[in-house]
């Protein structure tokens, strides 16, 4: 088939092929994300993301924590030899740091900012200054966890907003027509918004910047339609 030429169409086709954001996997609804349950949810799950955890590692670890009980996460800071135990019987491939560091977020976030994200969000002026609370978490916590954690809250939190788009999602948004050539990352997601805005069953600007990134990845960073996972329909073949 050829790729659909209304943006819109585009946009779904795309989320439906390629996946949507890690939280829509995960089950996180972070549609007008305003309770700290919620967003206790993804910051838990971003730090289950550590280098050489695939997303179906990140999965299994997520589950394997819901299944315990996230209702009240307070027992992931107390008792990070469970969160281990638990981590490395679902194949996370950093269990025993991964626990560690979600016991010192989780501890900084109850002492700093009394275990509410929303509190840590809305005293923020500045994504400069968010990201600087976010990163004062914990050792660990860095500028990707950061980036990681911001990126879907960018329509729900207004200090969200201008963050860059990813710049595989750049790339791939370039080729498929979705962004225009030269659009620099600092403006690409309100291009990309202008261009698919969520209407009816249009995705989130989450999914789709998830869906375009997993492409710009595989292919179009590098321009290599023959890696390109739409295979035929690759706009560079």
């Amino acid at each position: 088939m050829s790729l659909p030429e209304d943006p819109h169409t585009l946009s779904r086709w795309l989320v439906d092929r390629l996946g949507p954001h890690p939280a829509t996997r995960l089950g996180i609804d972070l549609d007008g994300a305003e309770d700290d349950a919620t967003l206790v949810r993804w910051l838990i799950a971003t730090c289950l993301h550590a280098p050489r955890a695939d997303e179906s590692v990140v999965r299994a670890a997520y589950a394997a924590l819901a299944d315990a009980g996230l209702d009240d996460a307070a027992w992931l800071q107390r008792d990070p030899s469970r969160v281990h135990a638990l981590l490395e019987q679902a194949g996370h491939p950093r269990s025993e740091a991964t626990a560690l560091l979600l016991s010192r977020v989780l501890g900084s976030l109850q002492r700093d900012h009394e275990g509410s994200p929303t509190r840590l969000l809305t005293g923020a002026d500045s994504l400069e200054m968010l990201g600087g609370s976010l990163s004062r978490l914990a050792p660990g916590f860095g500028r990707a966890a950061v980036t990681r954690f911001l990126q879907p809250l960018r329509d729900e939190w207004p200090v969200c907003a201008e963050l860059p788009l990813d710049p595989a999602a750049v790339a791939a948004g370039i080729h498929l027509g979705l962004l225009p050539e030269g659009v620099e990352p600092e403006t690409a997601a309100g291009s990309l918004r202008r261009a698919a805005p969520r209407d009816g069953d249009g995705p989130a600007l989450r999914d789709l910047e998830a869906a375009l990134a997993h492409l710009g990845r595989r292919a179009c960073q590098r321009e290599r339609s023959a890696s390109c996972p739409l295979g035929d329909d690759c706009p560079l073949a």
